[in-house]
């Protein structure tokens, strides 16, 4: 019997396709619209509308078809909101 202990770091899931948000901010209107390649728009819209002080109505969040599940894509993490602040 061999016993062995193996360490590693933190690690993510690596999807094939590209991962990208887009963000449009009307001043105007205080809207955002944000094109988004993740799985779960409803939670992203209640997350940007959190961080970015506007009422959730205000916030839409645009999904395409984004291919099969995986964790990496249901998470959210501040690099996937931080174009919208920028905008």
């Amino acid at each position: 019997m061999l016993h062995e202990t193996f360490t590693m770091g933190r690690h993510t899931g690596v999807t094939l396709e590209a991962r990208a948000i887009l963000a449009d901010f009307d001043p105007s209107e205080r809207r955002l619209t944000v094109y988004h390649s993740f799985q779960a728009p409803n939670m992203m819209q209640d997350i940007l509308a959190r961080h970015l002080n506007l009422p959730e109505h205000d916030v839409r969040v645009i999904c395409k078809d984004v291919g099969g599940a995986s964790e990496s894509r249901c998470t959210s993490t501040q690099t996937r909101w931080r174009p919208a602040r920028s905008a």
